[in-house]
C-alpha cells in the first residue's frame, strides 16, 4: 500500500469511536487505478477486494481496526466474495465460473484450508464464528450448467478442522411430486446462515423463491410464496430479506427488497420508492440495499431502512457518488465509492452519523 494510503488508513482508525454525530463519512483507503468491489467486515477488520486495470489483476485486502495491521490475503488464485468472522475469512479463489476453490483462512495464524477443490460453479460463501464452532456455507454445482446445484455446509471448531455435509440439494418441498431424475434440475443456491438459521433460494415451484431452515433440527419452509423471483437472501437472527423482481436481477429493469420475520411470519416490502433495488444485508436494527433510482438511475447507490422507525432514511450527504459495496457492522457501514477518475475509495460511516444525515 502506498504511503499516502497507510496514512489515510491510520487517521481514520483512530477517529473511529470517536466521530461525531454530524461528522463526514471517513475515508479509510483510496486506490489510483483500481476498483474496489466486494467488501466483508465484522466490526473488528474489513476487507475488500481490489480489482486492477488488468482484468486478471485482483487482490483481497484485510485491515485490523484494533492494531492498524494491513495484509493482502492470499488464496493461491484469484480471490472474489469475502465472508469474515472474529479472524477467519471464506472466499472464492480461482475462476468465477470454473475451477473454483472454496478457501478458509485464519488471519491471526495465516493458515489456510481448501474445504473444496474446483468447483464449476460461481461460489457465493457466508461464514459465523459462534462459540468457538465454524459454520460456513457455499454453493457447488455438478457442472457449469449448474446441474444439481446444491448448498453445502462445513462445521469445525477453532483449529480450522471439521465436516462438510449436504444441507439443501434438490427439490425441498416437492420432492415427491418431481419426478426422480428431474431432481437434479432443481437449483439451491445463494446461501447465508446466522445462527442455526440457513437462508437460500430454490426453484422447485418454478421460479426461485425463498427457503429458510434450521441447520440442527432441518424442516425448510417457503418464506412467502410469489409467482415474482425472489433472490439473493441475508439472514440476521429473525429476519431474512431478499430482493424481488419480474424475471431476475440479471435482466429486471425494476425489483423490491422484502423483509419477513421469522417469528411472526409477516412479509413486507421496503423500499420507499419504485427503481432497480439489489443485494440487500441486515444487521441489527438497520437494512442496507442498492438502489438505482429515477433521480440518478444509471448510478448506484445505497439505501438504509430503519427496522426501529419503521422507514427508510434519508441519508443526505452520506453517500455520494457510486457507491459499488457496503458492509453493515455493529458501529456502522463500510462502503466502496467510485469516483469519476476512475480510483476508488473505502469510506466508513457510523450509524450516528447515517442518522444525522451526514450534514
Amino acid at each position: 500500500m502506498k504511503a499516502r494510503s497507510v496514512a489515510l488508513f491510520a487517521f481514520a482508525v483512530a477517529g473511529l469511536n470517536s466521530i461525531a454525530g454530524a461528522a463526514p463519512p471517513r475515508i479509510l483507503h483510496q486506490t489510483d487505478n483500481a476498483t474496489i468491489v466486494r467488501l466483508g467486515a465484522d466490526g473488528s477488520r474489513v476487507l475488500w477486494l481490489e480489482v486492477g486495470s488488468e482484468e486478471s489483476k485482483k487482490e483481497l485486502f484485510s485491515f485490523d481496526l484494533a492494531n492498524g495491521r494491513q495484509e493482502n490475503v492470499d488464496g493461491g488464485k484469484r480471490p472474489f466474495g469475502p465472508s469474515v468472522s472474529q479472524g477467519w475469512v471464506l472466499f472464492g479463489a480461482g475462476n468465477l465460473a470454473t475451477k473454483t476453490d472454496v478457501v478458509l483462512h485464519d488471519l491471526q495464524r495465516a493458515k489456510t484450508w481448501r474445504l473444496e477443490k474446483k468447483i464449476p460453479w460461481i461460489v457465493e460463501p457466508s461464514l459465523q464464528l459462534v462459540g468457538g464452532r465454524l459454520r460456513a456455507v457455499w454453493e457447488t454445482a455438478k457442472d457449469i450448467d449448474g446441474h444439481e446445484l446444491k448448498v453445502l455446509l462445513f462445521e469445525g471448531d477453532s483449529s480450522g478442522k471439521g465436516e462438510t455435509r449436504v444441507v439443501a440439494e434438490g427439490p425441498i418441498l416437492l420432492k415427491d411430486q418431481i419426478p426422480v431424475e428431474l431432481h437434479g434440475n432443481v437449483r439451491n443456491e445463494y446461501p447465508e446462515i446466522d445462527g442455526d438459521t440457513l437462508a437460500f433460494q430454490n426453484d422447485e415451484f418454478g421460479s426461485p423463491n425463498i427457503y429458510a431452515l434450521s441447520v440442527v433440527a432441518g424442516g425448510a419452509s417457503r418464506l412467502s410464496p410469489s409467482s415474482g423471483v425472489q433472490e439473493r437472501p441475508h439472514v440476521r437472527g429473525q429476519f431474512v430479506a431478499w430482493e424481488e423482481s419480474e424475471k431476475g436481477f440479471a435482466v429486471s429493469e425494476s425489483s423490491d427488497v422484502y423483509l419477513h420475520d421469522l417469528q411472526s411470519s409477516e412479509t413486507k416490502r421496503i423500499n420507499a420508492k419504485p427503481g432497480f433495488h439489489y443485494q440487500v444485508r441486515v444487521h441489527d436494527r438497520f437494512v442496507v440495499y442498492g438502489a438505482k433510482r429515477a433521480d440518478a438511475p444509471n448510478t448506484p447507490s445505497v439505501r438504509i431502512y430503519d427496522l426501529q422507525k419503521g422507514q427508510e432514511l434519508n441519508e443526505g450527504k452520506c453517500f455520494p457518488g457510486s457507491i459499488l459495496d457496503y458492509a453493515p457492522t455493529e458501529g456502522g457501514l463500510f462502503f466502496a465509492q467510485r469516483l469519476s477518475t476512475g480510483a476508488s475509495r473505502l469510506l466508513y460511516a457510523s450509524w450516528e452519523q447515517i442518522l444525522s444525515g451526514c450534514p
